[in-house]
Formats: C-alpha cells, sequence, structure tokens
C-alpha cells in the first residue's frame, strides 16, 4: 500500500524542482513539474505582506520565482 501511495506521489511530482543559487545567497525555485508545488517561505511572506510562516506558497509548472533573500536571512521577524 505504501509503496503504491509513493508511486502515485511520484507521479505527480514529475520532474520536480531546481534551486538555483545566485549573487551573494539568494535561492530561487524552478519548478519543472506539470503540477503546482507547494513551499513555505519566509521571503515570500514578507514580499506579500504576511506574518512568517502564516502561509504555503503555491508555485506553478514553469515558474522561477526567489524564495529566499539572503540579505534577510538573518533578520528577526
Amino acid at each position: 500500500m505504501l509503496a503504491w501511495i509513493c508511486a502515485s506521489c511520484r507521479l505527480y511530482i514529475g520532474k520536480g524542482v531546481v534551486l538555483d543559487v545566485c549573487g551573494e545567497g539568494d535561492v530561487w525555485l524552478r519548478c519543472l513539474s506539470n503540477h503546482s508545488v507547494f513551499v513555505m517561505s519566509y521571503y515570500l511572506d514578507h514580499e506579500a505582506g504576511r506574518a512568517p510562516g502564516d502561509t504555503v506558497h503555491k508555485i506553478h509548472p514553469s515558474a522561477y520565482i526567489k524564495v529566499l533573500a539572503h540579505h534577510q536571512s538573518f533578520l528577526v521577524y
């Protein structure tokens, strides 16, 4: 049963995601899957004007989006 659930999940994940480190440590996410992926990101929370850890962000297929800003990683919210 567990093997079937894992195989089913992998069908949706597809090619997955790629994380790129750019500049002085900013992290960008590229969604290679045919389905959206969901991430928690304090950087995206900050950009959306939300409290840290307030929401899960939906990243659409083929999107390339910054998920961590190095200069903000040491700040206390």
